[in-house]
């Protein structure tokens, strides 16, 4: 006789119910939002750079910015696997990748719903999500006749992407970089929690993602400056054979408040003025070959005017008197005139050509001091960048004033009122990059050998093949004076067998240790409980360690690499 089957209560029928509704449902839903497929994997593994390709182990496509933060909080509690962000990939090294690890896809949550014009006490002001590209932001603000002041010179690049960085054009010398024109940020944390930071509340999150580098949290809103939109914009170009005469007509146009762009070039071949020439222009290019074989290197200053119908005239008049204060060289100055759409959208969709002609973008972007600047000229813009010959690189140099940054945030530069960006944006076939690699740490040997203190901008580091994860010496050259006790990793460490006890043992006894500042401040600190409750290591303390309190609080996104973006 078979025995029959042991009875099953009803609140253990009820129990198993709950667990279905509730359970399994909710994971059957976020199951579906990760992909394997080899496309798919491909394609994480590349950026705009096609240099590094580091192939996660699957892509996440939320839907929605609360499948972000489910993602992240199931992360921090076990601490597996690194996550990156990845929008539109305009990283040149691998920064939006993450070998083994977990890629968001951004863009799949992009909705043009997601941007939302408003007024308040301060202005006009626009919410937009950080996975919408800057060109969505202009076509939707130009609907009211509004815009953001500050730009980078590609707008298909995102909103998250730029803000990790600084976001820098010609318009930051007058309104700062993109960081600079941030109301608030709503951003998920290491933790997974949504919040919303200003510079009055949650300050320490919004400091130390605006210019982070992506490592501190998920940007999924920004609310960004408007101001009243232009119509046209005059844009001249002005050649220059004598360095110090340049560099004094820039610095005079980013003194005064007529200009709204201004920019800079180092010519050492005829690539870039050849889009210059007009039909109306005296000069042609055999003018500016012979102009070459006589000084070797030149110079030349973009600067653009903005205007609307009730300005145009007067803003043409100033026009004309301001260039008749610049020294350039006679003749040599090509002027147009283009809608103010157009201009800010002069570069145009490199994505599509990158599709199309796929090449390596080996690129170097520095800041330098403006006291350093002729002995930088003297060792590189004239002395180095003419062996580029016909190699089709865009030299960008031109000023910034640092008094329109904050030094609140992450982002650094050097600490001098004017310093200047080089800006090497080189192209190459994918299998020769190397070549530049080679140039580009030549410039850095030179700069070193003599001196000069270069900071990056859209860094990126190989510390022993792990792109992106900065060693001690990477950092402690990057933070300089700002350095404190950044230890070897930027990325979140695998808890260890001993990690527990470790742990415990900073709990009941905590070690301090004192360190000097370079201001002079000293204070202690308690960084062992740092590093074993979030199972990294002390990050990018700066400026009598305002991140460390923010690290303890809040945790940080430490695998997160957000794209890097071009300018």
């Amino acid at each position: 006789m078979m025995a029959s089957p042991p009875s099953i209560s009803i609140p253990f029928l009820s129990l198993l119910l709950i667990i279905a509704v509730c359970i399994v449902p909710r994971m059957t839903a976020f199951d579906p939002l990760f992909r394997y497929d080899n496309a798919t994997l491909e394609l994480a593994s590349q950026d705009y750079g096609l240099i590094v390709r580091d192939r996660p182990d699957s892509v996440f496509e939320p839907k929605y910015v609360r499948d972000i933060q489910f993602l992240i909080r199931q992360k921090y509690n076990r601490h597996d696997k690194n996550l990156s962000l990845r929008a539109h990939a305009h990283s040149t090294r691998g920064q939006c990748q993450v070998l083994g690890g977990i890629v968001i896809n951004m863009t799949s949550i992009k909705n043009t719903s997601r941007i939302n014009i408003g007024h308040n006490n301060i202005g006009y002001y626009a919410d937009v999500g950080g996975e919408l590209l800057w060109l969505d932001i202009l076509k939707a603000t130009l609907k009211r006749n509004l815009a953001p002041v500050s730009w980078t010179d590609y707008l298909h690049a995102s909103v998250g992407g730029t803000l990790s960085n600084g976001g820098i054009s010609g318009q930051s010398f007058k309104h700062g970089p993109q960081i600079s024109n941030v109301y608030s940020l709503n951003a998920i944390t290491g933790k997974g929690e949504m919040k919303t930071c200003t510079p009055t509340s949650n300050s320490d999150l919004f400091n130390a993602v605006l210019g982070g580098l992506g490592q501190f949290a998920v940007i999924t809103q920004a609310r960004i400056r408007l101001d009243k939109a232009p119509t046209g914009a005059t844009v001249t170009r002005l050649m220059y054979s004598d360095f110090q005469r340049f560099s004094d007509d820039q610095e005079f146009l980013i003194s005064s408040d007529l200009p709204n762009y201004v920019e800079g070039f180092v010519i050492v071949n005829n690539i870039i003025p050849s889009g210059w020439i007009t039909s109306n222009s005296s000069v042609t290019l055999r003018d500016i070959d012979a102009l070459l074989k006589n000084y070797t290197v030149l110079y030349a200053i973009e600067f653009a005017m903005y205007y609307d119908n009730q300005t145009s005239d007067t803003v043409h008049q100033k026009f004309q008197m301001l260039v008749g204060k610049l020294t350039f060289i006679p003749n040599f100055s090509f002027t147009v005139e283009m809608s103010y759409f157009d201009f800010l959208y002069r570069v145009g969709d490199l994505d599509t050509i990158q599709q199309q002609y796929p090449q390596a973008h080996p690129w170097l972007v520095l800041f330098i001091p403006g006291s350093q600047k002729n002995d930088f000229n003297k060792y590189v813009l004239a002395g180095l960048l003419p062996q580029l010959g016909q190699a089709p690189t865009i030299p960008l140099f031109y000023p910034l004033n640092a008094t329109k940054w904050s030094n609140k945030t992450s982002a650094v530069i050097p600490d001098e009122e004017i310093f200047y960006t080089l800006g090497l944006l080189h192209r190459s076939a994918v299998s020769h990059y190397k070549k530049f690699d080679r140039f580009n740490q030549k410039l850095l040997s030179i700069c070193r050998k003599n001196g000069i203190i270069c900071k990056k901008y859209l860094p990126y580091y190989d510390n022993q093949g792990h792109v992106g994860i900065p060693s001690q010496k990477d950092l402690r050259g990057h933070l300089m004076n700002n350095w404190l006790d950044v230890q070897n990793t930027l990325t979140w460490r695998k808890h260890g067998p001993n990690d527990k006890a470790k742990a415990k043992k900073c709990e009941e006894k905590p070690r301090s240790d004192n360190k000097r500042l370079s201001n002079g401040d000293s204070r202690a600190e308690d960084r062992c409980k740092v590093r074993y409750k979030y199972g990294q290591y002390t990050p990018l303390e700066k400026l009598q360690g305002r991140f460390l309190r923010f690290l303890k609080n809040e945790g940080m996104l430490a695998s997160f690499h957000d794209e890097l973006l071009s300018q």
